[in-house]
C-alpha cells in the first residue's frame, strides 16, 4: 500500500484508498507498528498535505492517523513529529 501510494503521488484516488486501506488495517492494533515501519505514518501525512482540496483524502487519512495513534504511544510520537 505504502509504495503505492509514494509511486502514485499525484493520483488523488490511489491516495485516498490508501489511506482507507491503512486505516482498515490499522484498525487491528496489531499491525500498526509494520505500518509505521514501511512508512505508512510518513506517506498518508504526505498524501494529506499533497491533497488538501480533496474532502475524501483528508478524512480517511485523519480516521488513519487516529487508529495508528490509539493503541501505539510511539506512532502518536511519530505522527506529531510528521507534521
Amino acid at each position: 500500500v505504502v509504495t503505492a501510494m509514494r509511486r502514485l503521488e499525484d493520483s488523488t484516488v490511489v491516495q485516498e484508498q490508501a489511506c482507507a486501506a491503512l486505516w482498515n488495517l490499522s484498525v487491528n492494533c496489531s499491525n500498526d507498528n509494520a505500518i509505521a515501519k514501511e512508512g505508512g505514518i510518513k506517506a498518508v501525512v504526505s498524501a494529506m498535505r499533497q491533497n488538501e482540496g480533496s474532502a475524501g483524502v483528508q478524512k480517511v487519512a485523519c480516521e488513519a492517523l487516529r487508529t495508528l495513534a490509539y493503541c501505539n504511544d510511539a506512532n502518536t510520537t511519530a505522527i506529531a513529529k510528521a507534521g
